[in-house]
């Protein structure tokens, strides 16, 4: 969470991530963080140890993510988004 995806190449997909949270804030970078993981769900639900694949992210893609998040924004309630924002200040 602390390194907003710097140890995740590729590094043009890591700044137009980085683009995103200065852009809209960086409280969506949990959000970010949640849609990696949605994508990565299958793989972990059916690896014999997800720890291995925790430990580093699949490449990013920056345009996936962002949706994703975007997405998951829309569908949390308004009080759990505005704990999201509160938090990150």
């Amino acid at each position: 969470m602390l390194t907003l995806s710097a140890c995740t190449p590729p590094l043009p997909e890591v700044l137009k991530l980085w683009d995103f949270l200065l852009a809209y804030g960086a409280h969506l970078n949990i959000l970010c963080v949640v849609a990696q993981l949605l994508l990565m769900r299958d793989d972990l639900m059916s690896a014999q140890s997800p720890m291995k694949l925790l430990r580093q992210f699949p490449p990013l893609n920056s345009k996936t993510i962002i949706d994703t998040a975007v997405g998951l924004v829309r569908r949390i309630p308004p009080e759990l988004f505005d704990q999201l924002v509160d938090h990150a200040r």
